[in-house]
C-alpha cells in the first residue's frame, strides 16, 4: 500500500512539474533570447508598445484571445500553384486585405501580436515567421507587419533576428513607435581579437513604409554567454563600418 501511494504521489508530482514547464514554454516569446541583448536607455529598458498575443484557433487561423467577433482575424493560406503563402487580414466589417508571406516550414507563422503601433486608434499587427536553423541561425526571421492608415492597411516585411514584443518600443523624444531590427556581425576589436556583436537599428514607420530613424544611432552590443545591454567599447566608428560591410576580420593574432 505504501509503495502504491509513493508511486501515485510521484506521478502527480511529475504531472504538476510537466504542467509548469508547458505553461512556461507557452508563455515564452520567439524573441526572448535576443531581448536579452537589446539596448537600454540610461540603464533601463525602453518603454514598450502594449500588445495582445493572438491565439491560433486552428492551423493557419489566428484570433483575438477574448473578443473574437470584435477584432480582425488573420489567416495564412497557400493558393494553388503558388510558391508563397498569403497573409489574409479579415476585418469585422467584412473588408479583406492580403499580402504575401514566405513559404518556409509551411504557410503558418509562429506568433501574432496586435496593438496600436502608430497610435491612430486602430489595431496593427506583427506576425513572426522563423526561417529555421541551428544555433543563432534559429533566431533569423521575417516580421510581417500590417499598419492601419485611415480605412486601409499597408503591409511591410522586415528580415531581422529574435523578433518579439520587446522589439516594439517607444522613442522617448517623440513618444512614437520604433522597431528594433537586429543584425549579427563579427569584427576585430580594439583589443585585436575577433568578437561577435548584435547590431540594433531603430526603424520608424512613416509615409507607409519602414526606414531607419536618423536621430537614433544604431547600438552595437557584444554577444556573450549571458545577457548584455551595454553598448560595446571594443569598436571605433571605423571598425564598425568595416564590420558592417564585411571587411572587419583582420585581427593579427
Amino acid at each position: 500500500m505504501a509503495i502504491k501511494l509513493f508511486k501515485t504521489t510521484k506521478f502527480f508530482i511529475f504531472i504538476i512539474l510537466l504542467s509548469c514547464f508547458t505553461a512556461n514554454a507557452q508563455a515564452a516569446s520567439f524573441g526572448d533570447y535576443i531581448a536579452g541583448y537589446h539596448p537600454y536607455l540610461n540603464g533601463k529598458p525602453y518603454s514598450k508598445i502594449p500588445v495582445v498575443a493572438y491565439v491560433r484557433q486552428n492551423e493557419g487561423k489566428w484570433v483575438h484571445p477574448t473578443e473574437q467577433t470584435k477584432h480582425p482575424t488573420v489567416e495564412l493560406t497557400v493558393e494553388k500553384d503558388s510558391d508563397f503563402a498569403v497573409f489574409v487580414l479579415k476585418l469585422p466589417d467584412g473588408r479583406i486585405f492580403k499580402t504575401h508571406s514566405p513559404l518556409i516550414l509551411g504557410p503558418d507563422i509562429e506568433e501574432l501580436y496586435y496593438g496600436d503601433f502608430n497610435n491612430d486608434g486602430t489595431g496593427d499587427f506583427m506576425g513572426i515567421k522563423p526561417y529555421g536553423g541551428c544555433g543563432l541561425g534559429a533566431e533569423n526571421c521575417a516580421g510581417l507587419f500590417a499598419f492601419s492608415e485611415k480605412k486601409d492597411y499597408f503591409f511591410a516585411r522586415v528580415n531581422t533576428m529574435g523578433l518579439g514584443p520587446d522589439s516594439l518600443i517607444i522613442d522617448p523624444k517623440t513618444n512614437k513607435f520604433r522597431l528594433i531590427r537586429t543584425i549579427f556581425r563579427q569584427s576585430a576589436g580594439t583589443d585585436n581579437k575577433i568578437h561577435s556583436f548584435f547590431v540594433h537599428i531603430f526603424y520608424k514607420w512613416e509615409y507607409s513604409f519602414f526606414s531607419p530613424d536618423p536621430d537614433m544611432t544604431p547600438v552595437w552590443i557584444q554577444y556573450l554567454n549571458k545577457s548584455n545591454h551595454e553598448e560595446t567599447k571594443l569598436l571605433t566608428q571605423t571598425l564598425k563600418e568595416k564590420a558592417w560591410y564585411g571587411t572587419g576580420l583582420e585581427a593579427t593574432e
